[in-house]
């Protein structure tokens, strides 16, 4: 994989810009995409959009709205190709249907602003003011090739000076302390910076009200906490040093009690492939890993999330801006300019040992945070909070010659993502049983595709398998299968299952807050839980660890909830024999 984004090979020498500033025409152009000579709509102006990445162009995505409905203005996308993940923003583009032109039309043409996420001397091709934006908080990364250590990338000669002219109209830069580093690059660069804020982190906050949204598209019930782990790219990454984390994770937390997502950067998707990505993941997601997709849904679940695991990208830094307690297991510090937020970051936050005990780590994490913890860290990243939209609207119009819009920009909240929720379909179980006068069966369950076998929980172990499972070796391991589907006959059911499956002790049959259990020496029950519990397929578990003689009230503990059980005998056929068989 490149893990560069500045490859590039070299262009034809760019024209020399006209003047930016204009009076504003009466007459519209042609238009620049969409094949019709004439427009419906009589704009005054045409802004070219300029994708690079897929991480740089979801960054203008959040800028657009503060000239996209303006009928004055017509919005054109073009791809800069220079990048090794150009395929990324290629890809979002057809998604979404935008009015396109490729460069070498983009090149030929005038146009009345260019907004970017990727500084680069590749927009000196084009005609018109460019604005350049930052694609992620702030900026922190030495250049890649920068073998010195010495330029800042977004803000390095490298890639605003073209033959010795600054390329830039305007910088947009998230923090005040980024002008001071801009001296460097070239004499007139602090002169056309200006701090616009972190329109994605204003965005967020935005959206903080729609938490428990989140958290129900991404599977999170009553009780429940959520892990997101977060992922940049290249070696030093989360992923990059430990790969294998997302399922060592699930495997430390009770599958009850935890939900786990991760956000991996668009890079390791394009850089790897998305079928290669899935395909290393794929144990994780048997265990219920939620996967991110690359294009959304990482902002939502960082407003869904109780704890984030991550590293030097990014995503770390707004889940600091959400107060949110932050464990990293790989800090990446040689990739940061030092004194730069995350650089402090990076070398301040907790860490995770990723050889030790994650489940104790990570419940600690959780007990011991103080809000407020990252007030002062994050008041140097995010300097203009909630002020970010109308800061960039005033700066466009002004590079536009148009008056702003009556109506003030607003953020707009973060959809709900679209993931799909796989519950694992094979559970290690520890189980004690508390004979009291009512028994109590505590049940503690863990991903088998994934467990950790040194978690360090009490308990009698079992393999409970939902009969659904994909793996044919879970599936003759079990010790309790479980058929969550319908069946007309549930009798047939069980008695296959028992003789097909020699190790198997306990077939069940689960609807609703209904189970029917035969075990293998032929007894049968049936389990009804008063009340809903956090699995159903639980009480096959409570059947098998109380027997096949047991009858009567008991109650279910899984985490801090306590469920009455009752377990009946089998209703019988009208041949005199138990349903079950």
């Amino acid at each position: 994989m490149k893990r560069h984004d500045n490859d590039r090979e070299p262009r034809a020498e760019s024209r020399e810009p006209r003047a930016e500033s204009r009076e504003p025409r009466a007459e519209s152009r042609e238009p620049a995409a969409g094949g019709a000579r004439w427009l419906t709509v009589p704009v005054e102006r045409r802004v070219l959009v300029v994708a690079r990445t897929l991480t740089a162009t979801n960054r203008l995505l959040d800028v657009l709205p503060v000239i996209s409905g303006d009928p004055r203005v017509q919005v054109v996308f073009t791809l800069d190709e220079g990048s090794a993940y150009a395929v990324g923003a290629r890809r979002q583009l057809d998604e979404l249907r935008v009015p396109f032109v490729p460069w070498s039309a983009a090149v030929r043409q005038r146009w009345d602003l260019v907004l970017s996420a990727s500084a680069d001397t590749g927009l000196a091709e084009l005609d018109g003011p460019v604005l350049v934006l930052a694609h992620g908080a702030g900026h922190s990364r030495y250049l890649p090739r920068d073998p010195h250590r010495r330029q800042l990338a977004g803000l390095s000669a490298a890639q605003l000076v073209h033959d010795g002219r600054l390329v830039p109209a305007l910088i947009g830069l998230s923090t005040e302390a980024d002008r001071h580093r801009l001296a460097a690059a070239h004499p007139d660069a602090p002169a056309r910076a200006e701090v616009v804020g972190d329109p994605c982190y204003d965005r967020i906050v935005a959206s903080t009200r729609h938490r428990d949204r989140y958290r129900s598209a991404l599977g999170v019930g009553a009780g429940q906490r959520l892990v997101v782990l977060s992922s940049t790219w290249g070696r030093r990454s989360l992923l990059g040093r430990y790969p294998t984390l997302p399922a060592r994770v699930l495997g430390a937390l009770p599958a009850d009690r935890y939900r786990v997502a991760l956000v991996a950067h668009p890079n390791v998707w394009i850089g790897h492939g998305d079928w290669q990505l899935r395909a290393w993941l794929d144990e994780a997601t048997d265990a219920g890993l939620v996967l991110l997709p690359p294009t959304d849904g990482w902002q939502a679940a960082l407003l869904a999330a109780d704890l984030v695991v991550g590293d030097h990208g990014s995503t770390g830094l707004y889940a600091a801006g959400l107060d949110l307690p932050i464990l990293l297991a790989a800090a990446g510090t040689d990739e940061l300019v030092p004194g730069t937020p995350a650089d402090r970051f990076g070398r301040t936050a907790p860490p995770l040992d990723a050889r030790g005990g994650l489940r104790h780590q990570i419940e600690t994490a959780l007990t011991d945070y103080r809000p407020g913890a990252w007030d002062r860290l994050t008041a140097d990243v995010f300097t203009a909070r909630g002020r970010s939209l109308p800061l960039l609207r005033a700066a466009c119009y002004r590079l536009l010659g148009l008056p702003e819009p009556a109506t003030p920009p607003t953020a707009r909240t973060v959809p709900a993502p679209d993931v799909r929720i796989r519950r694992p379909t094979t559970l290690r179980v520890l189980g004690t049983v508390d004979r009291d006068a009512v028994p109590t069966v505590t049940l503690h369950r863990f991903p088998a595709a994934v467990a950790d076998p040194d978690d360090g929980v009490p308990g009698a172990q079992h393999l409970a398998v939902d009969e659904a499972d994909a793996s044919a070796y879970r599936f003759a391991a079990a010790t309790v299968t479980v058929r969550t589907e319908p069946t007309d006959d549930v009798a047939g059911w069980l008695a296959e299952t028992l003789a097909r499956q020699p190790i198997c002790q306990v077939a069940a049959v689960v609807s609703g807050r209904t189970c029917t259990v035969r075990h293998r020496n032929g007894a049968g029950s049936v389990l009804r839980a008063r009340s809903t519990v956090a699995d159903a397929a639980a009480l096959a578990s409570v059947g098998y660890l109380l027997g096949p003689e047991f009858r009567g009230r008991c109650r279910l503990r899984i985490g801090d909830t306590v469920t009455p059980v009752e377990v009946l005998r089998p209703p019988t056929t009208p041949a005199g024999r138990p349903a079950t068989g």
